[in-house]
């Protein structure tokens, strides 16, 4: 199998490539809602782009962006191994910063966003991306909840690294305006997701995006 230990994962599928195929959201003044019925994702936005770079704490995240830009000709994009606090990037180097769903996973958070605004041009932009609450969300709610009939959940602490830290209106603002940010705001978007996955597939999905998951599963009798 692929995961022999790699994260703590033991399996015989690995969900590295189909992590980078995330689906691209779009918002913004003079853009209507809609639904695009064109498969893409945020690697369609290279070819629009002059230069383009991207950093993952975990090197199979990293190679798997190479596969998949290689596989898209995409010669204007770089990958790195990096993690938010210490950025390989000269000060000033970009004109926009995206990052999507990885900021309540920041041990500092405020001092990680200084150091991405420290990269961004001084009329650059940012756009993170973060979940709403829990029970809104049946994409972790629906597993979660059979899992805690059996395992209870113990309640994260409010500034531990959990997936729905910054879910509660205000609190990732909060936290870009101690940044020193400029003009920061935020907006709830809903969306649904929908994919042909049968429940074995979608089982395996949520265990490989979840340590907490994982360990809950691994508690369980056979």
């Amino acid at each position: 199998g692929d995961n022999l230990g790699a994260r703590g994962v033991w399996g015989k599928s690995t969900l590295y490539e189909e992590s980078v195929k995330v689906p691209m959201l779009l918002a913004g003044p003079g853009i209507t809602p809609g639904v695009c019925e064109t498969p893409v994702d945020l690697l369609d936005l290279f070819p629009t782009i002059l230069q383009g770079a991207g950093i993952d704490p975990t090197p199979e995240m990293i190679a798997a962006a190479q596969r998949a830009a290689a596989r898209q000709g995409l010669h204007n994009v770089e990958f790195r191994v990096a993690t938010a606090d210490d950025l390989p990037f000269p000060s000033d180097a970009f004109d926009a910063v995206v990052s999507r769903f990885a900021v309540m996973f920041f041990p500092l958070p405020a001092d990680e966003l200084r150091e991405t605004l420290r990269t961004l041009k001084r009329d650059g932009r940012m756009a993170f991306a973060v979940w709403g609450f829990a029970e809104k969300n049946p994409f972790h709610y629906i597993f979660s909840r059979i899992i805690e009939r059996y395992v209870p959940s113990t309640p994260a602490a409010p500034e531990s690294s959990d997936a729905f830290r910054f879910a509660p209106p205000g609190t990732l603002l909060a936290v870009f305006n101690q940044a020193g940010a400029v003009d920061a705001s935020e907006r709830l978007l809903q969306f649904e997701i929908e994919a042909p996955l049968s429940v074995e597939s979608f089982c395996d999905l949520r265990s490989e995006m979840s340590d907490k998951l994982r360990t809950k599963l691994a508690g369980l009798s056979k």
